[in-house]
Parts: structure tokens; C-alpha cells; sequence
């Protein structure tokens, strides 16, 4: 049972793994505003965040279903937060620090329960405790240097290099957990 568990975790975190930097790429589509109209990218995104953010939660319940019972508190506040997560992207896919952020703070306590529970990978946990603070960072940076203006007085470029570095940490994150958990199945 256990090692279905953490096969079945491993392969949610590799696929959604995937799915984020699918959607890095969808990003940087809609932030270079010059493939297809700004409603066409804003209607992929959201339903590929939500595709994407569903398969995240698989993940991370699997993580924190390996190191914790069903009543433990800890779980039920990531869990409680990555869905939040995903139905702030889904629905409000511009509202990128709240879901940003809220994806975030479940990945880092997934993490860090792996790693107590001397289960998680070091990359990962890094990986997860980095991607908020420093796409957060490249926003604020890149949007005070009026990096690329668009005709809204927005600046696309400088979300999408930030929400970019995000999801390409995001990923990361998750595919170590994903090889970790996979690896340790096989030897349970």
C-alpha cells in the first residue's frame, strides 16, 4: 500500500512536474503579446493552471500522505492552502502573488515534512523555499525598471520573467520529490 502510495505521488509530482513548465512556457507566450489574442492565452492558462494544479494537490497529498496521518495538522493546512492555490488560479489567473504565494507555502510544507521525516530531497526543498521570494523579487525589480511598457501601462515582461522563474523552481521542486518518491517505492 505504501509503496502504491509513493509510486503513485512520484508519478502526480513528475507530471505536474511537466504540466508547470508547460505552463512556464504559456506565460512567456502571453507575456511576448505577439502569437494570439491576450483572451486566448488569459483562457488556455487558467484552465491548464487548474489542469495542472489539480494534478499538484495528487502530489502533494501523496508527499504528505507519506509522512503524516489524515489528522495531522500540518497536512490539512498545506492541503487547505494548495487548494486555495488552485481555485485563485483557476479562476483569477492575474492574481499571481496570492496563488503564487499560496502554492508556494503548501510546496514548503510538504517539503519540510519530507525532509523531517528524513524522506525529502535537499534540491526540492531549496528549490520550493526559493521560487516565491525570488519571482516576487524579479517582478517588483523588472516592473520598477518600466522593463517593456505595454499599451495598458503593465508590464507583462516583468510578470512573466517572474512568474516564469516560479514555475521553473516549482517544477524543480517537484521532480526531485517525484524521483525520490518513485526510487524509494521500488525498494519498499
Amino acid at each position: 500500500m505504501i509503496a502504491r502510495l509513493n509510486r503513485s505521488a512520484g508519478t502526480a509530482a513528475a507530471v505536474a512536474a511537466a504540466g508547470w513548465l508547460v505552463m512556464m512556457a504559456g506565460i512567456l507566450v502571453h507575456a511576448a503579446d505577439s502569437v494570439f489574442s491576450w483572451e486566448t492565452v488569459y483562457s488556455l492558462l487558467s484552465a491548464g493552471g487548474l489542469i495542472v494544479g489539480l494534478v499538484t494537490l495528487v502530489a502533494l497529498n501523496g508527499m504528505l500522505a507519506r509522512v503524516g496521518s489524515a489528522r495531522d495538522m500540518w497536512r490539512t493546512l498545506a492541503l487547505v492552502l494548495a487548494v486555495l492555490g488552485v481555485g485563485v488560479l483557476a479562476l483569477v489567473t492575474w492574481l499571481i502573488p496570492v496563488w503564487v504565494g499560496l502554492l508556494s507555502a503548501a510546496s514548503l510544507i510538504a517539503a519540510f515534512r519530507l525532509r523531517a521525516a528524513t524522506l525529502g530531497s535537499q534540491v526540492g526543498l531549496w528549490a520550493f523555499a526559493a521560487a516565491w521570494p525570488l519571482a516576487m523579487g524579479l517582478i517588483v525589480v523588472l516592473s520598477a525598471m518600466k522593463f517593456r511598457v505595454d499599451e495598458y501601462g503593465d508590464y507583462p515582461w516583468a510578470e512573466g520573467i517572474g512568474v516564469a522563474v516560479w514555475c521553473g523552481l516549482f517544477a524543480l521542486g517537484l521532480a526531485s520529490h517525484a524521483k525520490l518518491l518513485r526510487s524509494e517505492s521500488r525498494s519498499s
